[in-house]
């Protein structure tokens, strides 16, 4: 039904973004399918994302910056790590404050072996996500640690 939608009506975001959705549902589903889905999964996000970056909270170069991290290298299919944190840093300029958006980017960089964006990046999350009820102290004292750590990785980097 997505592709029929994308079929009526091609200058739609939505149509385009879902049936890329489904496609990688799929793929996630019918591991012996998900190669010959990537294309498709790409062809709708990559569309989607010209028509409405915004949309779903940067959903669109989210979802490629997932395909790209995931997907193998070339020759086999298209995974490539510069083409994941590009997405996934398009993400996170259309929102921000969207959790999903910073932890792709920081696994992405994590996966580059790039360990102080990454820092930066969880660290940016955690000041937004608010600690448990009766957590503040800890929560507090994690935070100052984990910046601690990052500016140590940073350092011997």
């Amino acid at each position: 039904m997505a592709e029929a939608a994308v079929d009526r009506d091609p200058k739609n975001p939505m149509a385009h973004y879902l049936a890329a959705y489904l496609a990688g549902l799929e793929a996630e589903n019918q591991p012996l399918k998900g190669l010959s889905l990537v294309p498709a999964i790409e062809r709708g996000a990559l569309e989607a994302s010209r028509l409405n970056p915004g949309l779903d909270h940067g959903g669109p170069d989210r979802m490629l910056g997932e395909l790209y991290l995931r997907a193998p290298d070339p020759p086999v299919s298209i995974g490539d790590l510069e083409k994941a944190i590009f997405h996934y840093q398009r993400a996170v300029m259309q929102d921000p404050d969207f959790v999903e958006n910073r932890l792709g980017l920081a696994e992405a960089y994590l996966e580059d072996e790039d360990p102080g964006p990454a820092c930066d990046q969880l660290q940016r999350i955690l000041t937004r996500v608010p600690p448990a009820n009766g957590w503040e102290g800890p929560w507090r004292q994690t935070l100052g640690l984990m910046k601690q750590l990052c500016e140590m990785e940073t350092q011997d980097n």
